[in-house]
């Protein structure tokens, strides 16, 4: 199963239409004229919140649009302070133009950002932007026109990609030349692929990593992954949990469910399953032989957590009456029913082997 990189939205217009755009105008009425929702809608007619979300779309959009250029410029922002070592370098610019006629594709540089959205030879030039996202530090930019869009990943040359690129651009046809410590013969086809390699080397060219860098947003985030009905209603035991393991260069594990059959589970969730199983193993939370879903391991988790911290804090394992006060005071939303019929076969589960309990502290 490959792992989706989280789109993290810049700016997105979509998002100021629809009941959508409603929301985000009226919450802005609210704020703006101190009034209730109700009052809002009220006072203004469909047609005027639409207005304002319009407005807020075009203030929003102007932001986002200054922040990234003070951001390729090494400037500060109005919503970063962050300055970006690599700012005035020069930017490049690969993807797609769609028009009536077809679609190019190609790679353009840019004296600096500005340049690349408004210049005389800009790649976005009649267009409206309509998205700037961020996937694991590559940025992207969708703009359209009347006939058709435009799609790009940005990225800026360090200071010796500034040097490769020159040389590239200074190179005769029929000479060779070097860029970025590579030979080329010269001939047309090494100079696009002298500015292929150039794109390709994050010593030369590397992702601007905005949202990590300008907002602190982590390195690296992944959608989360869409469980299966069939998945989510499985019941795995321990033992096939801790069994289970992911294979280099894969992102799932194959795991039998209760009844031996095999289902594909992500490493982040089966790396929580086995966080459970060993939590509930040393909490005594888990009656021998049981079984859970994903969801029902996972607040085994937080049962089992809560428990070894309560014998932590108390010097004794918790009793069935100490969750109930637990659930009483709102303190993990528990199922009162479901929780006491766990505790009693946690309970008759020690009664058959009265060693479990010291084992389970001894492992601690």
């Amino acid at each position: 199963m490959e792992q989706t990189p989280k789109e993290r939205i810049v700016f997105d217009e979509g998002l100021y239409y629809g009941d959508g755009g409603d929301d985000l105008a009226i919450q802005s009425l609210m704020a703006s004229e101190d009034l209730t929702e109700d009052e809002v809608r009220a006072t203004y007619t469909d047609a005027q919140i639409f207005e304002r979300a319009m407005e807020m779309m075009d203030l929003d959009r102007t932001k986002e649009i200054a922040a990234l250029s003070a951001f390729f410029d090494g400037d500060k922002s109005d919503l970063s302070s962050f300055v970006n070592p690599f700012g005035g370098n020069r930017i490049i610019a690969s993807g797609s133009i769609g028009r009536w006629d077809g679609t190019s594709h190609g790679m353009t540089g840019y004296k600096d950002f500005d340049d690349m959205m408004s210049g005389s030879d800009s790649v976005f030039k009649d267009c409206q932007i309509g998205k700037v996202w961020d996937e694991n530090g590559s940025l992207f930019i969708h703009g359209y026109h009347h006939d058709g869009g435009v799609d790009v990943e940005l990225r800026q040359l360090t200071d010796a990609g500034e040097d490769a690129l020159d040389a590239i651009e200074d190179a005769w046809v029929g000479e060779p030349f070097t860029s970025g410590g590579r030979e080329y013969n010269g001939s047309l086809e090494s100079m696009a692929a002298a500015l292929r390699d150039l794109w390709e080397d994050p010593d030369l060219c590397p992702a601007p990593r905005y949202m990590e860098l300008a907002f602190g947003c982590p390195a690296e985030e992944y959608e989360t992954p869409t469980i299966d009905p069939l998945l989510e209603a499985a019941e795995f035991s321990p033992s096939a949990i801790m069994r289970a393991e992911v294979a280099p260069g894969t992102v799932a594990a194959t795991v039998p469910d209760v009844s031996g059959v095999p289902y594909e589970i992500p490493a982040d969730v089966l790396s929580g399953l086995k966080d459970a199983v060993r939590a509930a193993d040393r909490a005594g939370t888990i009656a021998p032989f049981a079984s859970l879903t994903i969801a029902g391991w996972n607040q085994k988790l937080d049962d089992s957590l809560w428990a070894l911290d309560f014998e932590v804090r108390n010097g004794v394992p918790p009793q069935l009456s100490d969750y109930l006060a637990r659930d009483a005071d709102g303190d993990g939303g528990l199922d009162l029913d479901a929780e006491a019929d766990d505790m009693r076969c946690v309970a008759g589960g020690l009664s058959h082997d009265p060693g479990r309990a010291d084992r389970g502290r001894d492992a601690r």
